[in-house]
């Protein structure tokens, strides 16, 4: 996992955002218990403006990982946001929660 993790990074560094999501498709289908994936994926529809299949990519992150501070963190916020108060203070509740 480590592997994809740092060919992400590179991927990431030189905004090729569609290698980046192939990569990680793979790595899902190699090991389907690790949140870097779909962390990674949430993060390239984020720079693209998608924030709705980014959030969709994290909360299956924290269904394999579910105390990652900056996950939840960034989930409470979306729900906050969004007007959707029992969802951000579900994740907000996990935020520092070990």
């Amino acid at each position: 996992m480590i592997q994809y993790q740092s060919i992400s990074n590179l991927y990431g560094s030189q905004k090729e955002y569609q290698k980046i999501l192939k990569l990680n498709e793979q790595a899902i289908e190699k090991n389907i218990n690790s949140d870097f994936p779909y962390i990674n994926i949430a993060n390239v529809y984020i720079v693209n403006a998608d924030t709705v299949t980014a959030v969709s990519n994290l909360e299956k992150a924290i269904a394999i990982v579910p105390r990652n501070d900056g996950v939840n963190s960034f989930l409470a916020n979306y729900y906050k946001k969004r007007g959707d108060f029992n969802k951000a203070e579900y994740y907000m509740k996990l935020v520092g929660i070990r």
